[in-house]
């Protein structure tokens, strides 16, 4: 029994080490400069109508519990208070290797010089060390497996996330924009559910 709780502990510190990575992200983008100018979302693009009238593309960078890390793929409808993004990165470095992939769905509440939206996104997070302590990989296999198959299993407690929850849009350079999301997440198959902060970056064009 007390075997066993040491390698439950050892999954639970390994769980966490992949989101800590977002800490100093998130930190580092914050204090990287203030606001300053407009981003293509703004009152005089939008219109009375507060909608665009042409598809509004966006490429950045985004940190989520949710939705990814890494590279950022948006597109906002165009008459449609619906935008659409995509994030997720691979990474390697000797033995240890992770990746993610997850999506947003975001509809605008208020759109002028600063944009509130409601948001709802999922994802898939990888992460492996190359080690693995009790030498099963996360999804039942059994120990007859070989070495190299245990050490390549997801060492992540709740790989799959789903989040709902608010976001908000502030201009941070002519077309740029930096975006707060703020997630209630269910994190599965733990089914632990937490708030998550979120944070992105993204260069709009058309």
């Amino acid at each position: 029994m007390a075997m066993m709780n040491i390698k439950k502990q050892s999954h639970t510190v390994k769980s966490f080490r992949f989101g800590a990575l977002l800490i100093p992200i998130l930190v580092i983008s914050l204090s990287s400069g203030p606001a300053f100018g407009q981003t293509t979302i703004t009152a005089g693009e939008a219109g009375v109508q507060h909608v665009f009238a042409d598809n509004y593309y966006g490429v950045g960078f985004g940190a989520s519990f949710v939705s990814g890390v890494g590279l950022t793929l948006k597109d906002h409808l165009p008459y449609s208070p619906i935008a659409i993004q995509i994030t997720g990165m691979p990474f390697k470095d000797g033995n240890v290797g992770m990746y993610d992939i997850g999506a947003e769905l975001q509809y605008d509440l208020f759109l002028g010089v600063t944009r509130l939206y409601l948001v709802a996104g999922g994802g898939y997070y990888y992460y492996n060390d190359g080690s693995n302590e009790d030498n099963s990989n996360r999804y039942g296999s059994n120990s007859n497996n070989s070495n190299t198959n245990n050490a390549s299993g997801n060492e992540l407690n709740s790989p799959y996330r789903l989040g709902f929850g608010l976001g908000y849009e502030i201009p941070y350079g002519r077309n740029v924009g930096m975006t707060l999301n703020l997630m209630f997440t269910a994190f599965m198959p733990s089914g632990d559910i937490l708030p998550t902060p979120s944070i992105g970056f993204v260069g709009y064009f058309r």
